[in-house]
């Protein structure tokens, strides 16, 4: 329940899908000159070869280019559900360790106050001693959660 890689592989991602578009571009200007360099009247046989050639090539690299930017939006899109599902349970992780933190603290507040008889006395005193310890653990664990819910929220697409 973590958002391991955080802003890293959030920008990594991005870097990627923006990579993907300058190549898209890259390879229409590729396949644009070809195009027009194909249809230039006057061509041997060669060049009439050559320039055929290259727009092919160029008309591979272009959809290659597409292909890699519709996978890379892909994965920046599923990393984003992922981070947001990630959000959704921290915060509720958060909510119910809290909760139980609230019952603890009511255990122990009413175990603190026992008085009558002095065997109820004395067990309340061991259970509110075992409470007391279990409580920090509690702690520990929503500080962690917390941590993680903020290296989600830093590392949103």
């Amino acid at each position: 329940m973590s958002c391991s890689g955080g802003e890293n592989l959030r920008r990594q991602l991005k870097n990627g899908v923006e990579t993907a578009k300058r190549d898209i571009e890259t390879a229409k200007d590729r396949k644009e000159k070809a195009d027009r360099t194909r249809s230039q009247s006057g061509l041997s046989d060669d060049e009439k070869r050559a320039a055929e050639d290259e727009y092919k090539r160029a008309s591979d690299e272009l959809e290659a280019a597409n292909k890699r930017y519709e996978q890379a939006t892909k994965d920046l899109e599923a990393r984003g559900k992922l981070v947001k599902d990630a959000i959704y349970n921290l915060e509720k992780c958060i909510d119910y360790r809290q909760a139980v933190m609230n019952v603890f603290a009511s255990a122990i507040d009413r175990a603190r106050n026992e008085d009558d008889p002095p065997e109820i006395v004395s067990l309340a005193r061991q259970l509110r001693d075992k409470w007391e310890g279990g409580k920090s653990g509690h702690e520990q664990q929503i500080t962690a959660r917390k941590n993680s819910f903020s290296t989600c929220k830093n590392s949103v697409p």
